[in-house]
This record gives C-alpha cells, sequence and structure tokens, in this order.
C-alpha cells in the first residue's frame, strides 16, 4: 500500500485503476461532493464498487438533554457550512450517488451508541467535547456563539461523564455503489 496526497477533486489516477474507491469523512469537507464521487466512480472499473461513511451531525443525540450543547451544536453545522464543508452530506448520500452515475445502490447505517459505564463512552464524549472546542475561536469570531454559551455546552457534556444514567446515539450513513 502506497499514500498519495491529492485533490479529491482531480485525482490523479488513470481511468479504471481501481477495483474499490473508498472515502470516510471526506465529503464533509470538500466543496464538491459530487465530484469528488464522479472522480471516485472515474477511477474505478466497470463493476466496481464506491463506497463512502459519512456523517449528518444532526443525528448525534445526549440524554439526558444538554440544551446549551444542542444551541452550540446547531451552530457548529452552520460554522462548518461556512467552511465550505456541509455536515449533513451522510442524509443525501443515495442523490449524490445516483448523480454521480452509480449503480446498485445500498445505503446503510453504523450505529454509535454509547452509555454511562459502556467501554468507549468517556473517549466518545470527550470527543464530542474536543470537537466543540475546535470550532470555538471561529464559533465566537463568526458570531454564532460567545464563549459562555460555549463554555456551558462543554460543562454539560462534562456532567454526562459524572452522570450514571447517561447516554449517547449517533449513526454513521454509508454507501455503496457500482461504477
Amino acid at each position: 500500500m502506497r499514500y498519495v496526497r491529492g485533490d479529491a477533486h482531480r485525482l490523479e489516477f488513470d481511468d479504471a485503476s481501481f477495483d474499490l474507491s473508498y472515502a470516510r469523512y471526506v465529503l464533509e469537507h470538500v466543496a464538491e461532493p459530487a465530484r469528488v464521487l464522479s472522480e471516485m466512480r472515474r477511477v474505478t472499473r466497470r463493476g466496481g464498487r464506491v463506497a463512502v461513511c459519512e456523517n449528518d451531525i444532526s443525528l448525534l443525540r445526549v440524554d439526558p438533554d444538554c440544551p446549551a450543547f444542542e444551541s452550540v451544536w446547531l451552530a457548529f453545522q452552520q460554522y462548518q457550512c461556512t467552511l465550505g464543508g456541509d455536515s449533513h452530506v451522510g442524509r443525501r448520500l443515495y442523490r449524490l450517488f445516483c448523480d454521480a452515475g452509480l449503480s446498485t445502490i445500498e445505503l446503510s447505517v453504523q450505529p454509535e451508541v454509547h452509555w454511562h459505564g459502556s467501554p468507549d463512552f468517556t473517549a466518545w464524549i470527550q470527543n464530542i467535547i474536543g470537537n466543540v472546542d475546535s470550532g470555538r475561536r471561529g464559533l465566537i469570531d463568526a458570531g454564532l456563539c460567545r464563549e459562555e454559551q460555549i463554555d456551558t455546552a462543554v460543562a454539560e457534556l462534562k456532567g454526562l461523564l459524572e452522570n450514571d444514567r447517561a447516554s449517547s446515539h449517533f449513526m454513521w450513513n454509508r454507501a455503496v455503489g457500482a461504477a
């Protein structure tokens, strides 16, 4: 295996070079996800597979409710849009695959379910806190949140770590299609 750095909008590979083209958490960060999928289809041999796993971060739920976090999370989604990304691209995978000319498309979800005491609960909540903190300066500079809102959201999430009845649910969106 070798890694090649490049632009997913313009892959520097010959047509039909691969049996499988796979992207994970890429489409949410590119300017033109449809073009990236078209490129993936172009470099995949006829009958080969194009597969992706993507986010729709609006599908994140925590219990008990964390209203400050939910408000900041909505702002986070808006902020990603201002950066040229699409935090909801996962819900559009079927249409994007159809538009890219892929066939025999199959959609699926991968649940990400954690509860207090489960092996990855702490890491999952800390990951969400990390996402919020990574956008802190941008959210504030864009006027989407105030520092206090973000602090309150992070405090709510940290409170989940101490709550023996807390849980979180999320769904990763997946699609596979034939080139």
